[in-house]
């Protein structure tokens, strides 16, 4: 809008607020609800995780079909040893029991929205519990993740150096040499596939830390310190690191001692004859 000044033939210009020029901007960008209940901030988060449910029973779907296949082929046309069954199937199963899991988070969730909705029909005006569980499982989900993901790299290091070394070798009963090599792939090709795997495992990881992160913060944004304090998250992050850090040392004790005893073992075997 313009105004000419009485004594003035320029012109004054009235700029909108800009807090409310974004607010415009944020509501005409997210997503609305269908029925026109939820706000559009809120019911963004629903969407979000809508989505995020879904293109994870696909991701499972095709995991476990690809891995159906896999195995129909390791005999018939890839020639693989029968140690590749025991992946195959760890990564089939895994997969199905993530389908099941996710399937029934989803008609949770499906739930979660229509019961919000009712509540807000009715004036009530409280965080959906639902989004409490989420909050709280992104945060232990994310703990959970860093320890699996150290656990991962480490000992997958260790497996590689192992293999690498072993590779070569034929003593007494233990024909390593013949045992990698009846797996399939040749044992470079192989050392190279577990590195691979490595770094896929590592980029997954940070993929899904950025992703997580930004899940928590659009529900911080539009549910605030509603849904928990950061007192009881870091109380609640604080034990489970601990829990995860007993265990992963205590892992890697056990992994020392099995060596020191074989060592042992062996030396006495080797003194008796």
């Amino acid at each position: 809008m313009e105004i000419k000044p009485i004594y003035n033939t320029g012109t004054i210009t009235f700029v909108e607020n800009p807090s409310k020029i974004n607010a415009i901007k944020i509501n005409s960008v997210y997503k609305q609800d269908p029925k026109g209940v939820i706000p559009n901030g809120i019911y963004k988060v629903f969407k979000h995780e809508n989505s995020r449910f879904l293109f994870v029973l696909l991701l499972c779907s095709l995991l476990l079909i690809s891995q159906g296949i896999l195995m129909s082929l390791i005999d018939s046309v890839l020639k693989w040893g029968w140690f590749w069954y025991i992946p195959a199937t760890i990564i089939a199963i895994g997969a199905l029991g993530k389908l099941i899991y996710t399937f029934v988070e989803y008609r949770g969730l499906k739930n979660s929205i229509n019961v919000y909705r009712d509540d807000l029909n009715s004036g009530l005006k409280t965080t959906p519990p639902f989004i409490s569980d989420i909050y709280i499982k992104l945060y232990k989900k994310q703990v959970s993740h860093n320890w699996i993901t150290i656990a991962i790299i480490f000992y997958g290091i260790i497996i590689v150096s192992i293999f690498w070394w072993l590779k070569d070798v034929n003593w007494w009963i233990f024909d390593f040499k013949k045992w990698i090599g009846d797996l399939g792939p040749a044992p470079e090709n192989l050392a190279i596939y577990m590195i691979i795997g490595l770094i896929g495992v590592m980029t997954v990881y940070i993929w899904f830390t950025i992703f997580r992160k930004k899940r928590i913060l659009d529900i911080q944004s539009f549910f605030g310190n509603e849904v928990i304090s950061q007192v009881e998250i870091h109380k609640m992050t604080d034990t489970m690191n601990k829990a995860y850090k007993r265990i992963f040392f205590l892992s890697i004790l056990v992994i020392l001692v099995i060596p020191i005893i074989v060592k042992l073992v062996m030396n006495k075997f080797n003194g008796k004859k």
